[in-house]
């Protein structure tokens, strides 16, 4: 008995074979979990057993029973404890780490998560081209088939003076850079990082955490989906799930569940405007969810002081931005006529546009008191002209109103 304890105390103590040991317990669940199942006990047990050996993402931890014709699918998920797949998350005594939008985008695909299109859309009403508030509403299968929703919300805001912007300013100052080329890039697609990131709100709300022990993460996700498969004993159930996945498979626009009724929330179409900026003496705490790699603000610190650019006034009403002035004129010759921003082409736009922000980037603008509002200018003339192509319904949509991207190479133009 002694000679059997001296043997695991020695094996315990040894590095190389605790790391084996871990390696193989993290292992163990795809061996004993992984497959799909219909036997409503049988998943009981495997979720449990998940439960305590890895991260659970399921509608419940109990099935009860199943409609008929589908079982469910487990799927393991492993999220490597790297920069690839996670990112540092700053504070705290141990180091924590949160799931990128690699690993959560293979976290909701297994579990089957769907985007609604009729439901996600923008909340503000757009008139701020450095402010967007967007829903993302998404939904998978509960146990019993019906559809469970989630949503998640995120307010992108990147004007002059907001907890955002000065956040990046200071992380840049401290390590000797400059943050206004980031910056642009960020008001350049907003629209882009709003979305992306209301979506991965959304997919943490089915039960994944914030942030992680890397001692954690050496555990895998298991992933519970519902699947209609067809399986019955039934033969007139066999029969009538057959002619569904032939009408699934041909167009039908029935389902076999109906159609879903909506979530909770504002109804289509309702629009808020971009509140006012943080004024007084007020320190903007950056939320936790809000220290990820897109925005750049992971070693960022938590709590900025607004105090250095903003008024201390009192706390002013909010009043709508004024859009920018698309009555000036491009850079033109001497011996041509002024042609006003709303007037000009795409051509002429695409190309002034990464002109201008690259003189100002780079600080070789000679005008910048002209050059900055004209950008404006020519970013919210583009803004609108992609707004109006989207918002049409005529599919011959001429293929020139989509203008190149900001970071696209400059197109040759007119000769400043």
């Amino acid at each position: 008995m002694a000679k059997q304890q001296t043997k695991t105390a020695t094996a315990t103590a040894d590095p190389s074979a605790a790391k084996e040991q871990t390696t193989a317990l993290a292992k163990e669940p795809r061996a004993r979990v992984s497959g799909t199942y219909s036997d409503p006990r049988l998943i009981d047990q495997h979720l449990r057993r998940a439960a305590d050996e890895a991260h659970l993402v399921a509608p419940s931890t109990i099935v009860g029973s199943l409609p008929a014709g589908c079982e469910v699918a487990l799927a393991v998920v492993y999220v490597r404890a790297d920069d690839t797949e996670t990112y540092p998350i700053p504070g705290g005594q141990r180091p924590k780490r949160g799931l990128s939008k690699v690993a959560l985008d293979r976290i909701a695909a297994a579990a089957g998560l769907s985007w609604d299109p009729s439901v996600s859309r923008r909340l503000d009403d757009g008139r701020d081209p450095s402010y967007v508030h967007y829903l993302a509403v998404g939904w998978y299968r509960a146990f019993d088939g019906s559809r469970v929703y989630v949503q998640g919300e995120k307010e992108m805001d990147v004007r002059e003076g907001s907890p955002a912007v000065l956040a990046l300013h200071e992380k840049a100052r401290a390590k000797g850079n400059d943050a206004t080329r980031q910056i642009r890039e960020l008001r350049l697609h907003i629209m882009a990082h709003a979305e992306t990131k209301a979506r991965l709100r959304a997919i943490r709300a089915m039960g994944i955490r914030t942030s992680y022990d890397v001692d954690e993460l050496r555990k895998p996700f298991v992933v519970a989906r519902v699947v209609f498969t067809g399986h019955t004993d039934d033969p007139a159930l066999k029969r009538l799930f057959a002619e569904k996945t032939a009408d699934a498979f041909l167009g039908a626009s029935t389902t076999l569940y109906g159609p879903p009724a909506l979530p909770p929330g504002p109804p289509p179409g309702t629009v808020r405007s971009a509140p006012a900026l943080p004024s007084g003496t007020a320190r903007a705490l950056v939320p936790p969810d809000d220290l990820d790699e897109d925005l750049g603000l992971a070693d960022a610190p938590g709590v900025i002081d607004t105090t250095a650019t903003t008024s201390t006034s009192g706390t002013a009403a909010p009043t709508p931005a004024k859009p920018p002035d698309t009555s000036l004129s491009l850079p033109h010759k001497a011996d041509e006529p002024a042609k006003p921003v709303r007037e000009a082409t795409d051509r002429d736009l695409g190309h002034w546009r990464n002109v201008l922000a690259d003189k100002l980037d780079n600080a070789t603008s000679q005008f910048p008191e002209l050059d900055t509002p004209l950008l404006a200018a020519i970013e919210f003339e583009v803004d609108r002209r992609r707004a109006v192509v989207a918002a049409s319904s005529d599919p011959a949509a001429p293929p020139g109103a989509q203008l190149p991207l900001g970071g696209a190479k400059p197109e040759p133009g007119p000769q400043q």
